[in-house]
């Protein structure tokens, strides 16, 4: 028994895949492949579809829909990006920010100025 035999049939898995290049896939399948739920694909389709693989369009069709082939190069293009983290700030130099209402003093010492309160309240000498 060769020990190259569960190799072999994860590549011709893999390769059965992407010669199926005209395959559409729809909601469900895209969501089992990505491992979300459908209700969250259906949300992003709409609302947030940079998150996802690009669409098919059929024209004169309203189906939502996406190549398989191209969902397989997306995930995989996915793998060889390097997460970057954002940069910490420090709270001690972050800059306050006051919450709430603005104050009457506030509010005049701004119209005093010719600035709105929030304006007035990016200010470094704003007083409190």
């Amino acid at each position: 028994m060769s020990p190259y035999r569960n190799a072999n049939q994860n590549i011709q898995l893999v390769s059965r895949e992407f010669v199926d290049t005209c395959v559409l896939i729809g909601i469900p399948e895209l969501a089992a492949r990505l491992n979300r739920a459908v209700a969250t694909i259906r949300t992003q389709v709409t609302r947030q579809p940079e998150k996802l693989p690009p669409r098919f369009f059929i024209p004169g069709s309203s189906q939502v829909v996406w190549m398989l082939f191209e969902v397989l190069v997306w995930m995989t293009a996915g793998r060889d990006l390097q997460v970057t983290k954002p940069p910490v700030i420090d709270p001690a130099k972050r800059p306050k920010r006051r919450r709430g209402a603005p104050t009457a003093k506030e509010r005049l010492a701004a119209h005093n100025a010719g600035l709105t309160t929030k304006e007035y309240r990016s200010q470094p000498d704003a007083v409190a």
